[in-house]
């Protein structure tokens, strides 16, 4: 689906190159979007496994638990070895200060590993989150749900964001009997020069991530959206004849 593109004809007086930061021929300015909304196929899930106890023995043998627990569960969902990615193992001393004494008071030790996983089975993706959450030391739970083919589709959008923009930048030249010349710029970053002098702005795609905490509905942590939204803009600065 297209968005309503913006466009602005300008016609300038001719000035040095050096006493304006816009162009000195008259242009026309457009912003052509693009966006499509979408199912997902595919979810980037990150956690913490986290163990703390006052003895480091003890920290490492719950976190090994638990992290060999959440490998099984992984492995019955069908995430291959390529999709998971575990950082390295942390040993970090704990403490706080003791304003009474002043002085710092040890606390014990944490035993933490950051996980990664590529799901790309939704089907299994709720009941293993379901059985991640339930185990002891996880936590920090965090998911992205995205299209394993958002490169195409990306590339498909930015094809009908160019049009876009070309269509309405031809429209509104012909209302002031102009044409089109040669294309003078492209960019899919604002033109901040043209925009905030003229207070435009180019839309951002909106993030789709999603955080799941525990106090969250189980409903809430283990939906899917039915879709998400991919956009591509671009803009482009036209000469007019």
């Amino acid at each position: 689906m297209l968005l309503r593109a913006l466009a602005i004809v300008l016609a300038l007086a001719a000035v040095a190159a050096t006493a304006s930061p816009l162009p000195d021929y008259p242009f026309v300015f457009t912003v052509g979007t693009a966006r499509i909304d979408t199912p997902p196929d595919i979810v980037r899930l990150s956690f913490s496994v986290a163990s703390r106890n006052k003895d480091l023995r003890a920290a490492t043998a719950a976190f090994d638990s638990t992290f060999d627990s959440v490998i099984t569960i992984l492995t019955a969902a069908g995430i291959g070895q390529a999709d998971i990615d575990a950082s390295g193992i942390n040993k970090t001393p704990l403490s706080h200060w003791d304003q009474s004494r002043n002085q710092t008071i040890p606390d014990g030790y944490e035993v933490s590993r950051s996980v990664k996983v590529t799901g790309r089975d939704l089907a299994k993706y709720p009941q293993m989150l379901k059985a991640l959450l339930d185990l002891p030391n996880t936590e920090n739970f965090f998911a992205d749900f995205d299209r394993s083919d958002r490169p195409k589709l990306k590339a498909d959008l930015f094809a009908s964001a160019a049009k876009d923009a070309k269509t309405h930048a031809e429209d509104m030249a012909a209302q002031f009997g102009r044409k089109l010349g040669f294309v003078r710029a492209i960019s899919q970053i604002a033109l901040s020069a043209i925009g905030e002098r003229f207070g435009l702005s180019s839309s951002t795609p909106e993030s789709y991530d999603r955080m799941f905490k525990r106090s969250v509905p189980a409903g809430e942590q283990f939906a899917v959206p039915p879709t998400i939204t991919i956009s591509e803009n671009v803009n482009v600065v036209y000469e007019l004849q």
